[in-house]
């Protein structure tokens, strides 16, 4: 069976939807595991989404997690390899300045 999702454990911090202010409506979801592996995905428009968050699909590995940061390899979409977010209590912080808000 697939490794559990994090849930007693201060990874679980990640696993939300997200907002991203640079593509409005778009799709975040960040799914960690317990061992700290785990999955990226969204949708990309142009740069925005229509309202039901639609768009080009995208999904990216989680390179390892914990309870602070996370690093994500975006070279697949156009992105730099093994960026690192910082969780700064209510979504996720990149290091060009753009913030990932946890989706109520």
């Amino acid at each position: 069976p697939p490794p559990a999702l994090a849930d007693s454990d201060e990874r679980n911090v990640f696993n939300h939807q997200y907002s991203d202010p640079k593509h409005p409506n778009c799709k975040r979801v960040v799914m960690v595991r317990q061992d700290g592996s785990g999955t990226v995905s969204g949708t990309d428009g142009s740069p925005g989404c229509p309202e039901d968050g639609s768009g080009k699909i995208w999904r990216l590995p989680v390179g390892e997690a914990d309870g602070k940061t996370i690093v994500v390899d975006f070279s697949p979409k156009g992105g730099p390899a093994n960026l690192k977010g910082v969780w700064d209590g209510s979504g996720i912080k990149w290091p060009d300045g753009n913030k990932w808000t946890v989706k109520d």
